[in-house]
């Protein structure tokens, strides 16, 4: 669930055959917790946090057109996200626990910003690429942990490290027609504290209604 309002929408004309558009968007809302984030086989499998958060954040796209060239669009964006429940953990979790911990994660404030570059190949096809940073407040987890070496299970709290990591992100778009496309593309790690470099796939079907 959100809710967006643009604040600004500007149109200026640079010089003679070149134009600028401008739009500022502000992002509120609510992530709900749809994701896996325990019980997991691996703790790389979890997709989610188990939290409900509240989503803020600022968008800043502006498109050029000079002379002849094909049209591109420039993006900038800032967004933060603020959980106001915890989560029940069970086994194996996104928050760093084992198999035989029971207990509950409270989630800090974390997000990203960054900045992203467009330019349309074709009247289809576009490329992207995108520039990230993520950040992380870290989290505290308490509860209790059964080991085979103890006989009753033992009380076990900490807090996972906060994150920063930059990110390079390159991908292709086609365009079938105005609410159609899919997108293909990779996520690379740059640099990050706490962080694992990595190389992550990406494969998206949009369509708008």
């Amino acid at each position: 669930m959100s809710c967006k309002g643009v604040a600004l929408d500007r149109q200026s004309r640079l010089w003679p055959g070149s134009w600028q558009h401008s739009t500022l968007t502000v992002d509120l809302g609510m992530n709900f917790p749809t994701g896996s984030y325990d019980r997991l086989s691996r703790p790389q499998d979890g997709s989610g946090s188990g939290v409900y958060s509240f989503r803020y954040g600022l968008t800043d796209q502006t498109g050029f057109k000079f002379g002849h060239m094909r049209p591109f669009r420039v993006r900038l964006w800032a967004t933060g996200i603020q959980p106001v429940t915890s989560a029940s953990l069970n086994g194996q979790s996104v928050y760093g626990t084992s198999t035989g911990f029971s207990g509950r994660a409270h989630a800090e404030a974390f997000g990203n910003f960054g900045g992203s570059v467009e330019f349309s190949l074709t009247r289809h096809l576009v490329f992207a690429l995108d520039m990230i940073r993520d950040w992380s407040s870290g989290s505290h987890v308490q509860g209790r942990q059964i080991l085979q070496t103890a006989p009753a299970a033992q009380n076990l709290s900490f807090n996972t490290p906060a994150e920063d990591e930059g990110l390079a992100a390159p991908a292709i778009e086609y365009n079938w027609n105005a609410s159609t496309s899919i997108l293909g593309g990779v996520g690379l790690t740059l640099s990050g504290r706490d962080t694992t470099r990595q190389v992550i796939g990406t494969l998206a079907f949009e369509h708008t209604f």
